[in-house]
């Protein structure tokens, strides 16, 4: 008998050991989860602290690149105002609204730590003076109108005398801030060639007729373009067409590109 319950206190003893480490685990994680508990408890506190300190709040807006558009312009329309958190700024709905100011070519927005916001803004320039029945407003290259509801006086240092000149707009062409789709179309795609080929103040373009595009060079030489399809192609034959012509152009009559596979060069007589 002796032989089959001597080994049954060891069992228990071993048992007693196995739960004794299990309470000492439990007991440890307890403890491990209390201090890590308190641990974020005091993580959460300093960091509210931290974000919720005064010196986070915006106390200043710098606008960089204006050269026309007055900078209380810019901070009235900003979607935020002064005392906000410099964290919860949405920077990107800032350069969307600044976007939309019709004088606006492109912004970047960045917060500068602890409590600054810069605002970089890049103008739209006044390419061309559109004359409409009823006056005339400045334009850029895109077709957006800068003093439909802007003064002239902010563009006061740009001479108008040697901006070309487009006729033959509708006043109904006029959406707001910007030109009718069609003509802003033939803007973007004759302006900027015509500025780097012929210069600024050395020719009129007539929409006078959307369907029949003409330029006048000097007043002396006509370019017709026709159509307003493939407007794009036809300026980059007007660019190596003048481009090869040099001082020739004087002695021109017209050039007509209204069909790209036959170019005309009429000369005076």
């Amino acid at each position: 008998m002796s032989s089959m319950t001597g080994p049954v206190p060891k069992r228990r003893r071993e048992r007693r050991d196995f739960s004794e480490r299990g309470a000492r685990k439990r007991r440890q994680s307890v403890r491990s989860l209390i201090f890590f508990g308190f641990f974020l408890i005091v993580l959460v506190a300093v960091a509210s602290i931290f974000f919720n300190l005064p010196v986070w709040r915006i106390e200043r807006v710098e606008v960089r690149g204006l050269r026309v558009i007055p900078e209380e312009k810019i901070v009235e329309i900003l979607p935020f105002v002064l005392g906000e958190h410099i964290f919860l700024l949405n920077l990107h709905k800032v350069e969307e609204t600044v976007r939309k100011f019709p004088p606006v070519r492109q912004v970047r927005a960045r917060r500068i730590f602890p409590n600054r916001i810069e605002v970089e803004i890049k103008e739209r320039k006044a390419e061309a003076i559109v004359l409409f029945p009823d006056g005339s407003l400045l334009v850029d290259s895109e077709g957006v109108l800068l003093t439909k509801r802007f003064p002239i006086s902010w563009y006061e240092g740009v001479d108008i005398q040697k901006l070309p000149v487009i006729r033959g707009i509708p006043s109904s062409a006029i959406h707001g801030d910007y030109l009718a789709e069609k003509y802003a179309h033939a803007f973007r795609a004759v302006l900027p060639p015509l500025l780097k080929s012929v210069g600024s103040h050395n020719f009129q373009l007539d929409l006078n007729v959307i369907g029949e595009v003409n330029i006048w060079v000097e007043d002396l030489v006509q370019v017709k373009l026709g159509a307003a399809e493939q407007l794009e192609e036809k300026m980059e034959l007007f660019e190596s067409t003048w481009s090869a012509l040099g001082e020739k152009w004087v002695k021109l009559e017209y050039i007509d590109l209204r069909f790209l596979d036959q170019p005309v060069l009429k000369y005076k007589s």
